[in-house]
C-alpha cells in the first residue's frame, strides 16, 4: 500500500494537492538522478500524463491534477518540457525549477556536471496530435539562479542589492563558527528568499533578513550552539524574528472545512466577501497566506 507525503511549506504555498504531486515528481527525479537517466539540459526529469497521475492518486479528478501543475508552474517550483522521441507524443515532462532549494539539493548531490548525458529510458505512449513546447520561460520577473547569464543577472537592480545584502550577512552579521560552512549554497538560498523563490516562506527583503538573523544570533546565549548557516536558511530560520503580519489575529482552527478548502484552492468563499463582491480582510489574509494574493 502506497503512502503519500507532502511538505507543510509547499503545502502552504500552492495547496495540499499540489504539494502531494510535488512530492512524487521530485522523488522520481532524485530516482532518476541517482541513475543518471532523464537528463536534459542541466536537469533530472521525470513524465506523466494527467491520467497517469490519476492512477497515482486516485482521489484526485483529471480537473483537480491539471490545476495542481499549474500551480507548481506558475508558482516556479517546477518546469516542463517535452523530450519525447515522437514528436506527435504530447506526454509533458517535469523537472524541478532552477533557483530552488530542492533543485540545488539535486545538483550538489547528483549533478556535478550538469552535462546531458542518458536519453529517456522507455517512451510515453503517443498522441494523435503534435505537440512542440519547449520547457517554459520562468514567469516575469522570477530571477533564473543558475541560468547561463547569471553574471549579467547579478547586475540588475534586483540582484545587487541581494549580492550586498548576502556580503553583510557572511561577513558582518554572521560570526565565525565551526557550522559557518557552505558559502556558495548559503548565497543560492538566501537569494531565493529574497526573490520569492524560497520552496518554505514567503519573499523576504535582505534588510529584513540580515535583521531577523541578527535577532536569532543574539538570541543564543552560548555560541556552541548556533546552527550552521545553510541549515538555518534553509529551515528558515528567520521566521520566528520577524514582527507579526497584519492579520494575525485570524486562527486557521477557527475556519471552517468548507471554508479553509476553498481558500487553499484560492477561492473565496461567498460568505467572506464585502458588499462590492471582493475577499473581505480576512479572505484577503487568507488567500495570501495560501500563495494567491487576494484573489476573488
Amino acid at each position: 500500500m502506497s503512502r503519500h507525503s507532502f511538505d507543510p511549506g509547499i503545502a502552504r504555498a500552492v495547496g495540499l494537492n499540489a504539494a502531494v504531486i510535488y512530492q512524487n515528481i521530485r522523488f522520481w527525479c532524485e530516482r532518476n538522478a541517482v541513475k543518471n537517466r532523464n537528463v536534459h539540459d542541466g536537469n533530472v526529469w521525470t513524465y506523466n500524463t494527467v491520467k497517469e497521475f490519476g492512477v497515482l492518486f486516485p482521489y484526485l479528478t483529471p480537473k483537480q491534477i491539471r490545476l495542481a501543475l499549474e500551480r507548481l508552474e506558475e508558482s516556479a517550483l517546477l518546469v516542463s518540457g517535452n523530450f519525447n522521441e515522437d514528436l506527435r507524443d504530447r506526454t509533458k515532462w517535469y523537472a524541478l525549477a532552477e533557483g530552488t532549494v530542492a533543485f540545488a539539493e539535486l545538483v550538489n548531490m547528483h549533478l556535478p556536471k550538469r552535462a546531458e548525458t542518458i536519453a529517456p529510458e522507455g517512451k510515453p505512449l503517443p498522441d494523435s496530435k503534435p505537440d512542440n513546447k519547449h520547457t517554459p520561460k520562468p514567469p516575469e520577473g522570477a530571477d533564473d539562479l543558475f541560468s547561463a547569464n547569471g553574471e549579467a543577472d547579478q547586475q540588475n537592480e534586483t540582484a545587487e542589492p541581494i549580492e550586498e545584502g548576502f556580503q553583510t550577512f557572511w561577513e558582518s552579521i554572521w560570526p565565525k563558527h565551526q557550522r559557518k560552512t557552505g558559502k556558495a549554497d548559503c548565497l543560492k538560498v538566501y537569494r531565493a528568499a529574497c526573490t520569492g523563490l524560497h520552496p518554505k516562506a514567503e519573499k523576504i527583503s535582505p534588510d529584513e533578513l540580515n535583521r531577523c538573523a541578527a535577532a536569532y544570533i543574539a538570541s543564543v546565549r552560548d555560541p556552541q550552539y548556533l546552527k550552521g548557516t545553510l541549515p538555518w536558511l534553509r529551515q528558515p530560520g528567520w521566521e520566528p524574528f520577524m514582527e507579526a503580519p497584519s492579520g494575525a489575529e485570524y486562527r486557521e482552527e477557527d475556519l471552517t472545512p468548507s471554508r479553509r478548502s476553498m481558500l487553499q484552492d484560492g477561492i473565496c468563499p461567498p460568505s467572506m466577501k464585502d458588499s462590492d463582491g471582493r475577499p473581505n480582510a480576512e479572505a484577503s489574509y487568507w488567500l495570501k497566506r495560501y500563495g494567491y494574493g487576494g484573489k476573488a
